[in-house]
């Protein structure tokens, strides 16, 4: 039974699967863009269910076309966009979507001379 590696890369503009063997070549990969929402000139929002529908999706897929099932992972690798934040309550369903750090929208509200991403969270609510 040949066992894989699962590499999930989830970007700001689409979600990757990369299924790896053994010998580390790539035996499948999937990908898929999913929808920007920007509310104001500068300001991107993502919807976080659209992300994890398209990082459910995009791994199926790829385990799919190697002929291999859930049971065939050995390991797995999760690369994210690093400046998005999202909240997850355990209670709710269908959150709202989330600010991510964009440079256009962070140079439009920081003061003059801080640098495009500072050093501390800060987290912003989308309406």
């Amino acid at each position: 039974m040949t066992k894989y590696v699962l590499a999930i890369d989830q970007g700001t503009t689409s979600s990757r699967a990369v299924l790896f063997d053994r010998e580390s070549r790539v035996v499948a990969m999937a990908q898929e863009e999913y929808r920007q929402h920007y509310p104001r000139p500068g300001w991107v929002e993502h919807d976080p269910e659209d992300i994890w529908a398209s990082v459910v999706r995009t791994c199926r897929e790829a385990i799919g076309q190697a002929g291999a099932t859930p049971k065939d992972l050995v390991a797995l690798g999760i690369a994210n966009q690093r400046e998005t934040v999202v909240v997850w309550e355990r209670a709710k369903k269908g959150m709202r979507r989330w600010s991510i750090s964009d440079r256009t929208r962070s140079a439009a509200t920081r003061p003059s001379g801080v640098p495009p991403f500072p050093p501390r969270l800060r987290l912003v609510y989308a309406r």
